[in-house]
């Protein structure tokens, strides 16, 4: 039982990240096209 228990954890958590990261990429993108960025 505590097995599958850490493998879902361990699924839920990548999922997660691979929200996150999507999210920071979108959410950066559309900075960038409002021209909100720091590199000036």
């Amino acid at each position: 039982m505590q097995a599958s228990y850490n493998r879902q954890m361990e699924q839920i958590k990548q999922l997660v990240d691979h929200d996150q990261d999507s999210y920071l990429k979108d959410f950066f993108n559309q900075l960038q096209a409002l021209g909100v960025t720091g590199d000036d």
